[in-house]
């Protein structure tokens, strides 16, 4: 394993948080660089003063609610633009795109001050930054992230943006080789808990002998909308009836009741991480407000059962993920499941609540307990950690592709018949929902129509990152595929990328692939993927079936 490394610098964006880590050696133990008052992290917050000056990280706790945007980033996934203050004598709205670039310039200026002087020249505009962002994350966010931190003048690709469970993955795998010597080989089950998300993923580490570091191949990666916010808001519930019926000092209105309700289970849920019961004051009610760890237990619960039951689906998928995977099988032995899973890592600030573990442990039935990385107090530290290492990051082997699949037509002469190509799989596109069912007869994949304008002979595809960069698809260049002019079928005319690794085209005739990684690259781009025609018998090629009814 080498001993020295480029110093990586990386900003972990987070929906509650944000952390700044720069790596300047693979035994550094700990990369973050404190940005918080009295926490290593600064609050994902920013608000709009009286005066329309924007206010950010823990200084928003001064505001009223409607002066703060709380779940920025969840908001820029999902495509929103704008967002509404309500301030006293007005409503303000303002883009969510300046608002996130706000929160990066504060998180860096707070870095540049509290680093060490020796850290100073690696946090300049003109070093690379990894970033992150949630496992459901398609090409538009990721490009629109990477744009806004471009506008700071920062050096970011969309194409290096990295699954959060993945990064705390890398951190576990990395900081466990530091510490004993290995990689913590098979399978790992990252259950990653965060504010705005639950992101989970199984990644496989290998070490094959001779090599200098690992192989990791993520085998599956998904996330979930309900987490610490959820739980925030099922408190909230549980102590609204309270402070309304509460003696208070002065009169509050509703609005600042609730206020200062959110305020307090938030801070609740923190503190009965480590104790059985906790009380905080609350701003103008003579008895502080009490809340117990059963209590928390007991409106957590149903949101911890779907939980648990999404990362038994993610274990399912990364099952399906292997070649001739039998999903008839995965999908009755749910239970069994588990049994491909070698370690358990926890990660996110929600992981904190011991039940998770307890619950997650049972649920499983594994003989390993799940464990938090066991060099950071915090497992909020897990993600930052990851992204700063630049080998590992870079040279992942992803469970779907960072690229796009698209198709240019040409006429019989070779002229080209459009001025787009076709987009027949958008980069990060998942090729399946938690929804899906993993039956015997059913392979999950992505399924595109191939649409040749009038007088097509053939197909040319090829692959695009999400900057916009070609990818060599194969040596040979683009894959080309011939088309019957005659035949309008669309049944008849299709592009699919399976789960496992297969890619199948029908046209005039039909080709058939097998892809068994998808390489997250950055100095890889001149390496031709490799593509191998699987071998099959000649009678299936001829009797391929045409698409089900509703393509």
């Amino acid at each position: 394993m080498p001993s020295s490394m480029k110093p990586t610098v990386a900003v972990d964006f987070g929906t509650s948080t944000i952390l700044v880590g720069v790596r300047t050696g693979l035994d550094d133990p700990d990369p973050t660089i404190p940005i918080g008052k009295t926490t290593a992290w600064m609050p994902t917050l920013i608000g709009v003063d009286s005066h329309g000056d924007y206010v950010v990280g823990e200084e928003c706790d001064e505001l009223s609610d409607g002066q703060v945007c709380r779940s920025i980033k969840t908001r820029l996934g999902k495509g929103e633009e704008t967002y509404a203050f309500q301030l006293a004598d007005r409503v303000e709205s303002r883009k969510i795109n300046e608002m996130v670039l706000e929160l990066f310039k504060e998180a860096l200026k707070r870095a540049k001050r509290n680093a060490h002087d020796d850290l100073l020249p690696y946090l300049d505009r003109l070093q690379p930054i990894h970033l992150c962002c949630p496992a459901n994350w398609t090409s538009e966010p990721r490009r629109r992230l990477d744009e806004i931190t471009k506008s700071a003048a920062l050096l970011t690709s969309p194409d290096e943006i990295v699954d959060e469970p993945i990064a705390a993955g890398v951190s576990w795998a990395m900081g466990h080789y530091a510490e004993e010597g290995k990689y913590p080989e098979g399978n790992t089950l990252v259950f990653d808990y965060g504010g705005g998300t639950l992101d989970v993923a199984v990644l496989r580490v290998e070490h094959p002998e001779g090599s200098d570091g690992p192989e990791l191949t993520v085998l599956a990666a998904d996330a979930h909308s309900h987490a610490g916010d959820s739980l925030d808001e099922r408190i909230f519930q549980d102590l609204k009836p309270r402070l309304k019926k509460a003696s208070w000092s002065n009169e509050p209105n509703d609005a600042l009741i609730e206020q200062l309700t959110r305020r307090a289970a938030r801070q609740l849920k923190h503190l009965l991480s480590e104790k059985e019961e906790a009380s905080v004051a609350v701003p103008g009610l003579e008895e502080q407000l009490h809340y117990t760890r059963t209590e928390l237990e007991k409106a957590f619960q149903p949101q911890l059962k779907k939980a648990i039951e999404f990362a038994s689906h993610v274990i399912g998928a990364s099952l399906a993920r292997e070649p001739h995977a039998r999903y008839g099988r995965i999908r009755r032995l749910a239970r069994e499941r588990a049994a491909v899973i070698n370690h358990i890592l926890l990660a996110g600030g929600m992981s904190r609540i011991p039940l998770v573990r307890t619950e997650l442990n049972k649920a499983l039935n594994s003989k390993n307990s799940p464990t938090s990385d066991r060099r950071f107090d915090e497992p909020e530290k897990s993600v930052v950690s990851g992204l700063t290492f630049e080998d590992a990051v870079t040279g992942l082997n992803l469970h779907r592709p960072g690229f796009d699949f698209v198709a240019d037509y040409h006429d019989q002469n070779g002229k080209r018949l459009s001025s787009k190509p076709q987009v027949l799989y958008l980069a990060f596109e998942p090729f399946y929902t938690a929804d899906d069912p993993i039956t015997q007869d059913s392979d999950l994949g992505k399924t595109t129509v191939l649409k040749p304008p009038e007088g097509a002979t053939t197909a040319k595809i090829t692959c695009r990152r999400v900057s916009g960069k070609l990818m060599p698809l194969s040596l040979e260049g683009p894959i080309e595929l011939k088309l019957n002019p005659d035949n309008h079928d669309p049944k008849k005319r299709y592009f699919k990328l399976y789960l496992d690794g297969r890619l199948v085209i029908r046209g005039r005739q039909l080709l058939s692939f097998n892809i068994p990684r998808w390489p997250q690259m950055r100095s890889g781009l001149e390496i031709a993927v490799q593509i191998d025609p699987t071998k099959r018998r000649r009678s299936w090629l001829d009797t391929a079936p045409p698409l089900p009814d509703k393509y």
